[in-house]
């Protein structure tokens, strides 16, 4: 299933808690363009109504698990990129989400914001 020309495919792309927050605030981008979510998988809900969801392994740098749920992480990214093919990758970070900002990169279709509050977003990069 091609998509149509002209029109974009976003990732929208963070781990949970706060960072997922932020990356909710972009909710209007999320409506008017085909897009999805990756983020981590928790307890609570965090699903956007109408919108595939992708969920990523929740890590903590000073587990030692760290380097498996990293590795399963890549993997996953790398097959959430292929399937979806999209043109823009969006991040409010961070480290779950390094497998597929990176990959995302490479094909460069990456576009990371930070965003410094609920009220300003500054784009910082752009790679498409």
């Amino acid at each position: 299933m091609g998509k149509k020309k002209g029109n974009l495919k976003i990732c929208f792309t963070a781990s949970s808690g706060g960072h997922y927050d932020q990356l909710l605030m972009l909710e209007p981008l999320m409506r008017k363009y085909e897009s999805f979510i990756v983020t981590e998988k928790t307890l609570y809900k965090t699903g956007v109504s109408n919108k595939k969801m992708y969920y990523l392994c929740q890590v903590n740098r000073k587990e030692k698990s760290f380097i498996r749920f990293m590795f399963t992480n890549t993997l996953k990214s790398i097959y959430i990129l292929w399937v979806e093919n999209p043109d823009v990758v969006i991040s409010t970070g961070v480290l779950a989400t390094i497998p597929i900002c990176l990959f995302a990169k490479i094909r460069r279709n990456l576009l990371r914001w930070d965003i410094d509050d609920f009220y300003y977003i500054r784009i910082t990069e752009i790679s498409v």
